[in-house]
């Protein structure tokens, strides 16, 4: 076994040896075939190297800290984008997981991903462990349906990881595989509507400089690059003047060419439908009291290029969803936003229904705590560019419909891929006993302080543990020591996530670190047992202690008298009614409620074997909403169940002040 390991892991790492030794030949296929500039190119492939490195180290580590197998087949659907970055990455995360993996390159881009896989069996890698499928939409379609696929990872538009998730969240892995069956995993990363906030002290050659790139490096072609400047108006007119002089000599051309900033879009189509845009916003801003102050997308540029603009728009109408100040373009037009004070600002940005990157440009450390901590976003950057995120140093990965999770280049992003002899879906059978229903309304997110909620859920978790066997009806010290553990955890301060910083790799002149203290929002927890499941208990004190909003679903008599003396001991102890609710349900109304109301995620305590349940998984709709879905189970220690339940944010702040370094912290 561990020599098939190392056999792995040694083709591999041969893969990133040939991907640099390959690196010129890469590049100019990148240049060639997808239109990047050479230092994007070079970046492309670059960045697949590093992918390699840190999974295969990742995954060694993984394996020393418990046992874990492969799940099985995966499918990757890779962009066009970063034809290689991408595509390599998603590829050997399955790989050196031990999973095999169909991949399908995207159309626009086959050749790239032709020549990977020819590395990939060069470097050692079997071909029926890995094979390649060229092809349009229906090709994905028919990945994502095959009954062996255990999991997608996927990035691309916001419509179709919309509808892969949606699928495969609903759907278990085959009984032709040598494990029980088990809910598979769709890994999506979409789109975004990103935004830099622009305080009046910040530095303004900084600034512009810093925007330039994230707005238009690869022609805004990337998920991550800005597209609204959220400027302070007392500093608005100053920077309008140094950064439009910037755009109107940004040089616009064919790739291959050194001078080259905006380079050719990936397609006619392309070109045709930003042009259309830029005309629209130019319309949409002289209607609503804004202005153009600058638009060079109709200009006659060689190829599929699009020339760059830039639209001043008053703040209000950015809030509507038909404008296209609220759209993802996916080329080099940026919305410049005033605003009068920092809270405006920190709604505007938070404003949209992406959550993938964002930047802030600000000298004052103040402004700072006050701004930052409340932003929406998965990737935020200090004073630098908000693109560009690198392996390790600031893992990629947005919330909201930006993305699933977890973020690639990160610890976490192997876990999806991995199977854990120690996790278990705990069946069961549905118990419907109702006389008289009690129905309480959804329960919120927590306004109380980090700090007292620890407090709160260290008295909860202290008094359950105390009258474990009153409450639970069962004598067990395996089970009580969960609810030792998780005390230990709270009073030892590792759920004071407000102070808690998660490192990522340190570079000189940047500062880089995961926070995951954002609750994810507000969930459902659904009982259908007779029996309080210790695991689940211990999920209910995590989010209570996070301060994710908690609806408890009971559906017979004894376990919602169960879960009653839970919820009161939670509110004596200092938890709201608002953050905290417990209703007795018919099927009929618990129903209604999972498939009418809006949350954030669904816990459901066993796994039931009944065919409502099944049928009212498959029924779900999400609404416009990447609900997470998941089942009662052994949790391999409580990070992973805080993985789950909060929005993970990378943080890079950058130190260095024309070459000198300064500290700014969180």
């Amino acid at each position: 076994k561990n020599s098939r390991k190392i056999d792995r892991f040694a083709h591999l790492l041969r893969l990133a040896d040939l991907l640099t030794f390959n690196r010129e030949e890469l590049t100019s296929l990148i240049v060639f075939e997808a239109g990047k500039t050479l230092d994007e190119a070079i970046a492309d492939v670059d960045e697949a190297i590093d992918f390699i490195n840190f999974y295969v180290r990742e995954q060694i580590e993984l394996g020393l800290a418990g046992d874990f197998k492969a799940k099985g087949v995966v499918g990757v659907i890779a962009p066009w984008n970063f034809p290689i970055a991408i595509c390599c990455g998603m590829t050997t995360a399955a790989l050196c997981s031990g999973n095999s993996v169909i991949v399908k390159p995207a159309e626009q881009t086959s050749l790239i991903g032709r020549k990977f896989v020819q590395l990939c069996y060069e470097a050692g890698i079997p071909q029926d462990v890995l094979q390649m499928t060229f092809g349009e939409a229906e090709v994905g379609q028919a990945i994502v349906s095959h009954e062996l696929i255990v999991g997608v990872v996927f990035t691309g538009s916001k419509a179709v990881g919309e509808s892969i998730y949606r699928k495969l969240s609903k759907e278990k892995t085959s009984d032709r595989y040598d494990y029980p069956s088990e809910p598979k995993f769709a890994i999506t990363e979409m789109g975004g509507k990103n935004a830099i906030i622009v305080t009046n002290n910040c530095e303004l050659d900084e600034t512009v400089s810093g925007i330039l790139y994230s707005a238009f490096a690869h022609s805004g072609q990337k998920c991550s690059a800005a597209s609204r400047i959220i400027i302070d108006e007392k500093i608005k007119d100053a920077f309008i003047q140094r950064f439009t002089k910037a755009v109107e000599d940004i040089q616009v051309g064919e790739a291959f060419h050194y001078a080259t900033v905006i380079n050719p879009l990936i397609t006619q189509e392309d070109q045709s439908r930003v042009r259309t845009m830029a005309q629209e916003a130019a319309t949409e801003v002289k209607q609503y009291g804004g202005r153009t102050l600058i638009d060079r997308s109709q200009e006659l540029v060689p190829g599929h290029c699009v020339g760059p603009s830039v639209f001043e728009i008053p703040a209000d109408i950015t809030m509507r969803k038909e404008t296209i100040a609220s759209k993802e373009v996916f080329g080099p037009l940026v919305h410049l936003i005033p605003y009068k004070e920092l809270d405006e600002a920190i709604m505007l940005f938070n404003s949209t229904e992406y959550a993938l990157t964002g930047g802030v440009f600000c000298q004052s450390q103040d402004d700072l705590d006050y701004i930052v901590p409340k932003l929406e976003a998965g990737n935020i950057y200090i004073n630098r560019s908000n693109t560009g995120a690198r392996v390790a140093i600031e893992p990629f990965g947005g919330f909201k419909m930006s993305g699933t999770g977890p973020k690639a280049g990160g610890k976490e992003y192997l876990s999806m891929f991995n199977r854990s002899q120690l996790m278990q879906n705990y069946q069961g059978k549905a118990i419907f006993d109702v006389d008289q229903e009690v129905r309480e309304f959804l329960a919120e997110t927590s306004k109380l302080a980090s700090e007292r909620r620890v407090l709160n859920a260290t008295a909860l978790t202290t008094e359950i543990i105390e009258h474990f066997e009153i409450l639970l009806e069962e004598i067990s010290e395996i089970e009580k020591n969960k609810l030792i553990e998780f005390l230990e955890a709270l009073v030892s301060h590792e759920f004071n996530l407000h102070e808690k910083v998660f490192p990522n790799r340190d570079i000189p002149g940047q500062i880089s670190f995961n926070q995951k203290d954002l609750p994810i929002g507000n969930g459902l927890i659904v009982d259908c047992s007779e029996r309080i499941s210790v695991d689940v208990l211990v999920d209910f004190l995590i989010n209570a202690t996070i301060g994710n909003g908690i609806s408890l679903m009971t559906t017979n008599k004894k376990i919602y008298a169960k879960w009653k003396r839970v919820v009161e001991i939670a509110y004596k102890n200092g938890f709201s009614i608002y953050n905290i609710s417990l209703s007795l349900l018919s099927k009929e109304s618990l129903e209604k409620i999972i498939k009418e109301e809006k949350y954030q995620f669904i816990l459901f305590a066993r796994e039931y074997d009944d065919q409502f349940f099944q049928s009212l998984i498959n029924n779900l709709q999400f609404d416009q909403n990447l609900t997470k879905i998941y089942y009662g189970g052994g949790k391999i220690n409580f990070w992973q169940a805080l993985d789950r339940y909060t929005h993970c944010r990378a943080f890079a702040i950058n130190t260095m002040r024309h070459g000198a370094p300064l500290d700014l912290t969180l």
